[in-house]
């Protein structure tokens, strides 16, 4: 795969619930993503700052579908409510090309979206 074809997404969030409900809630979904995710999921890496009350989240993919197949099976999980209920969505950026079916997603989730569709250079 080259990494022209790839969607790395990077997420970032505020914590409403504090350090220990999210690590709980995250960790319970990312071992549940290994397990049973979306086979295109490659990179799934979730980070916090303490000091700023803030989460993170570094998310690899095969592709825009594989963005999209990913996000159709962890909502419907039990796992998802009980993250969403630690965190608030600040901002969605996008390295590659969001598909139409990505922007229609994230535009009824009225979120702010970035991204740099252009691969320019790397390994």
């Amino acid at each position: 795969m080259h990494p022209s074809d790839g969607i790395i997404n990077v997420n970032e969030y505020e914590l409403i619930a504090g350090v220990e409900p999210f690590v709980s809630a995250i960790s319970a979904l990312a071992d549940r993503t290994q397990r049973e995710g979306h086979p295109g999921v490659f990179v799934y890496r979730w980070f916090v700052n303490e000091d700023e009350g803030s989460a993170g989240a570094v998310i690899m993919y095969e592709n825009a579908d594989a963005w999209v197949g990913h996000h159709h099976l962890a909502y419907e999980w039990e796992e998802m409510p009980a993250l969403q209920a630690t965190v608030s969505l600040r901002r969605l950026v996008f390295m590659g090309q969001p598909s139409a079916e990505i922007r229609e997603w994230v535009g009824k989730a009225n979120l702010p979206l970035v991204h740099y569709e252009t691969w320019a250079a790397g390994f």
